[in-house]
């Protein structure tokens, strides 16, 4: 099995799901990856737009998420030595999208080391 990572309430090539965007609640999705290779230290999270109007455009970008954890959610910060990078918005919070989702294509990222 591959290092896979999925996204609650997510379908890969569907619209973004409406509560996930500021015309709905907002909140990010929660994250969960299977199957990291055996020598995983820690991971790294990025979710990002690749067609924003701006260019790729950085919405959470979340590291040193301990080997043990296997999912990610808007509560991130709290584990204990989790860091959350300032996105494209200028804060270093989880924010999906802050604009109509529909067409838009989300990259949800997760990475070992």
């Amino acid at each position: 099995m591959s290092f896979t990572v999925r996204v609650e309430g997510f379908s890969e090539g569907a619209d973004i799901p409406r509560r996930y965007t500021c015309e709905g609640q907002n909140t990010p999705p929660v994250i969960e990856w299977t199957a990291e290779p055996a020598t995983t230290q820690s991971f790294a999270v990025i979710v990002d737009d690749p067609d924003a109007p701006a260019g790729t455009w950085t919405h959470w970008l979340v590291w040193d998420i301990p080997d043990n954890v296997r999912s990610l959610s808007a509560q991130a910060e709290k584990v204990n030595g989790i860091k959350s990078g300032t996105n494209d918005f200028g804060v270093g919070t989880a924010v999906l999208v802050h604009q109509k989702a529909e067409g838009r294509i989300a990259t949800f990222s997760a990475y070992s080391r």
